[in-house]
């Protein structure tokens, strides 16, 4: 179930939005250390 996610993340995504997303989510995931896991990128926008 999960690769197929993955398949389609990848097909639908170009290599720049990937990027982008991986580099948000690893933020978010560092943010989330030190804070209440809250989405972080929703706020910084």
């Amino acid at each position: 179930m999960i690769f197929l996610f993955l398949m389609f993340f990848y097909v639908s995504c170009s290599a720049a939005e990937r990027q982008k997303m991986l580099e948000d989510m690893e933020r978010d995931f560092k943010d989330s250390q030190h804070t209440l896991p809250t989405c972080s990128r929703y706020k910084r926008s």
